[in-house]
């Protein structure tokens, strides 16, 4: 799967140290002024756009998986396209500032390089210049749970939906125990806090692509259900709204009052229903309407 962030892209002044680590990668031995070196976050603990959020375990383990991993435009597969190198991470929590459940802030961040060489000169400066700033992160988990029931998502034993809400609980996906980590790309998205713009899925090699099949299989099947329910509901209102028409109304007939209900939405055929139903229907008469005289009984019928 690939998750994409806008990223605090900053350049990062080089230490003896951080040289040293960079030097580890490198086939000749380079200096300060060889390297173009940055800091990005490439993920956090905060639910994304898709509903789902790394955990913190997930995070630690990333940031193991990253270090030595190149950053690429777009996710193109092209070896041309690499950009840089990850030389270090680091997990840090901010307890100043917490994310959308209450937690402290935590982040994935990642330092890299890049060789000052003509092909990466208007890359350096457009990171300099703040141009580009939006990552997104290519790596493989195990499991994704879901946040009402604590089972996996897109199984059988799990019936939640991503981005509803049960009981007052948001459900969303919990990025488990991550296996792998291809990538980080530079993309061009819009400036969204966490965006996932270019999600994409990626598979492991363990049975991701029939489990992910196996949940679309099923996610097809309960939309199928909903979408009968709900037609059946709706057809259950209007034959009720086209019977209280034609008992409030008879002169119009059947066919003028079933026109008009199947011109409603669902929630109108429902509150129309009610207004002219039976039970709260009474045909009203004005205030002023003169009262008719009562008419004398002659009994001529019975007169010779």
């Amino acid at each position: 799967m690939n998750k994409s962030f806008e990223s605090q892209t900053d350049e990062n002044e080089l230490s003896k140290e951080d040289l040293a680590l960079i030097n580890t990668f490198t086939q000749k031995e380079m200096t300060k002024d060889d390297i173009f070196s940055f800091c990005v976050i490439l993920c956090d603990n905060e639910i994304d756009r898709d509903y789902e959020r790394f955990t913190e375990d997930s995070l630690h383990k990333l940031a193991d998986f990253f270090i030595g991993k190149t950053a690429i435009r777009d996710h193109s597969m092209k070896s041309s396209d690499q950009s840089a190198r990850t030389y270090k991470t680091e997990v840090i929590k901010d307890s100043t500032r917490k994310n959308s459940l209450g937690e402290d802030y935590v982040y994935l961040k990642a330092w890299c390089y890049m060789p000052r060489i003509k092909k990466n000169e208007e890359l350096i400066e457009e990171i300099k210049a703040g141009i580009i700033k939006e990552v997104s992160v290519g790596c493989a988990v195990k499991s994704c749970i879901c946040s009402v029931c604590g089972k996996e998502l897109g199984k059988s034993e799990c019936s939640h939906v991503r981005g509803g809400v049960y009981d007052g609980r948001l459900c969303y996906g919990e990025l488990q125990n991550p296996t792998d980590a291809y990538e980080w790309s530079f993309v061009a998205v819009p400036a969204q806090k966490n965006a996932g713009i270019t999600k994409k899925f990626g598979f492991t090699a363990d049975g991701d692509a029939n489990r992910q099949l196996t949940f679309l299989k099923s996610e097809n099947e309960r939309l199928k259900g909903l979408a009968k329910a709900g037609q059946l509901y709706r057809t259950e209102k209007q034959t009720e709204l086209v019977k209280a028409f034609v008992a409030a109304f008879p002169s119009l007939g059947d066919k003028l009052c079933k026109k008009m209900a199947e011109s409603l939405e669902t929630d109108e055929l429902c509150a129309a229903a009610k207004a002219v139903s039976k039970n709260n229907f009474t045909l009203s008469s004005p205030q002023l309407t003169p009262a008719k005289k009562a008419e004398a009984n002659s009994n001529s019928q019975f007169r010779l």
